[in-house]
């Protein structure tokens, strides 16, 4: 595109700068996303996602490309010391809404040469690959300048946007500039991490390992490929150095592998820390992934976390941009993501300390319960037993024959959804206000049921979390990001859930 006045530039060209590269581009804004490095790093960082995460993917348009590359988690496994299971958590014990499996694994340079290669589908967004941004300058009712340095001809360039995504990491050159400081929750560990590649066949489970140790708490993860991962706390008063070294791996290893099995890849020390920014938002900043938040890897939700920030934030910046909504809209980003992403920092942290505190089965163990997340409880949400929740995704068949997820039938946008036709329940002129947002108007019929047009689905199966929620001819609106805004039951007229909407959108009186 070869611009320099964007709609957002985006700092940073990991996963979560990525997805979000994706998401823009889709939604037609101008982005440029600028990244140090020239090509993806090539060793791994993250190497677990969950199905809330590949539901983003889905909504990229890139799900079967990156299911193509990654393997199936079957489960967790918490084992004692005594090397007793004390806990055993498999998909089934994780029913899920979203429609995919509960937890993939993945091998980091491919997931972000995959998202790459989505990105470049998009002729709207622009890489800047071996470029430093070295200042970002708000000025008062004025586009944010951007000041990037070419690092291969040392060129510096001012470019200018209405918003910067700060995706850069946990050293956050965008939050630094902001002056926004950091919460600390109290947990700092530092931890040893193992890659590996399978040189020769070798046994090894096929589920995560969590072993708990007062002396050395320790996890194996499978990924996908010949891939797979070690990690170790290393113990106050030991040095990173020595544990790190190879005939020291290898006596951790032992009970995993002979050293002639695999190929060690990497070894690294990471800082297991729990941060959260005090601001998410500081005038046409934003702050996404680790520049905003940061937790202990137990639970595998740091990258997810950024994602579901991306999720949150590229359809309010793509109403933002369009007009159809004023900028007080993304001040709900914070309010809705930083309740759930306390909860999951909590969780992981108390699931570290479990680790090395437990001794035998007979001591409390987590509960598959203990590990649900939270959905929103402020922000752009209504009312309705199920505002705030997650939308199921069954799989439904189609007017054209198709079968497909349902997410592929309620579009981009908003959507409506009712056992009946929803715009039944709605005046002309809340119509023409949904079809303003390019919603979708979707009928879900039972199973089995004739489907009579274009906007008509039949339940693939049974679907008892989506027929519950559409019980009583319950009118649902849900929102791009796959929440649920509302619901009424009002056939006479459902124009308050409209009113409703308009209002959050900054939107005033109904037409």
């Amino acid at each position: 595109m070869g611009v320099s006045g964007y709609d957002v530039i985006i700092v940073g060209y990991g996963p979560v700068g990525a997805v979000a590269a994706n998401l823009l581009g889709q939604a037609g804004l101008a982005v440029a996303v600028v990244e140090r490095t020239a090509s993806v790093y090539h060793l791994p960082r993250a190497s677990h996602f969950d199905d809330d995460v590949m539901r983003v993917f889905q909504a990229a348009g890139l799900a079967a490309e990156i299911e193509a590359i990654t393997a199936t988690i079957e489960g967790t496994d918490v084992i004692g010391p005594d090397g007793n299971v004390i806990l055993s958590v498999t998909d089934r014990d994780l029913p899920g809404v979203q429609g995919w499996t509960r937890g993939y694994a993945f091998w980091q340079p491919d997931l972000e040469a995959e998202l790459r290669r989505g990105v470049r589908r998009f002729e709207n967004v622009d890489e800047l690959l071996e470029h430093e941004v070295e200042a970002v300058i708000q000025h008062d009712g004025a586009p944010v300048s951007v000041q990037v340095r070419d690092l291969g001809s040392g060129a510096v360039s001012h470019l200018t946007a209405s918003w910067v995504l700060g995706c850069d990491g946990a050293r956050s050159l965008c939050r630094a500039q902001a002056g926004i400081d950091l919460d600390d929750l109290g947990f700092h560990e530092l931890w040893l991490v193992v890659d590996a590649l399978r040189v020769r066949p070798v046994e090894l489970p096929r589920v995560v390992q969590q072993i708990c140790s007062p002396e050395r708490p320790r996890m194996f993860f499978p990924s996908a490929g010949n891939h797979c991962r070690w990690e170790f706390k290393i113990r106050d008063g030991e040095s990173p150095t020595d544990v790190a070294k190879p005939d020291h791996i290898a006596r951790l290893l032992a009970s995993w592998v002979d050293p002639d099995d695999i190929e060690v890849t990497r070894t690294v020390v990471y800082a297991f820390k729990s941060l959260i920014a005090r601001q998410w938002r500081d005038g046409n900043l934003l702050l996404l992934g680790d520049a905003a938040h940061q937790m202990p890897r137990f639970l595998g939700q740091g990258m997810c976390a950024g994602i579901r920030d991306v999720a949150n934030v590229a359809w309010k910046l793509a109403l933002v941009a369009a007009g159809t909504a004023p900028p007080s809209l993304l001040d709900t980003y914070q309010i809705e993501r930083e309740p759930h992403v306390r909860t999951v920092t909590k969780l992981s942290v108390d699931f570290g300390r479990f680790l090395e505190a437990a001794t035998s089965a007979q001591q409390r163990t987590p509960r598959v319960t203990d590990l649900a997340f939270p959905g929103l409880v402020a922000g752009v949400v209504h009312h309705g037993p199920a505002a705030g929740s997650v939308f199921p995704q069954p799989r439904v068949h189609t007017a054209h024959g198709a079968t497909v997820p349902l997410d592929e039938v309620l579009g981009k946008s908003f959507s409506l959804v009712s056992h009946r036709d929803p715009r039944e329940a709605l005046s002309p002129a809340s119509v023409a206000f949904w079809e303003s947002l390019d919603a979708s108007f979707v009928q879900v019929l039972p199973a089995g049921e004739p489907i009579g047009g274009n906007d008509c689905v039949a339940l693939e199966g049974a679907a008892p979390d989506l027929t519950g929620l559409l019980a009583d001819d319950e009118v649902v609106v849900v929102r791009p990001d796959r929440y649920v805004y509302g619901t009424t039951r009002d056939w006479v007229t459902g124009d308050g859930l409209t009113a409703a909407m308009r209002g959050d959108l900054g939107q005033v009186g109904v037409a």
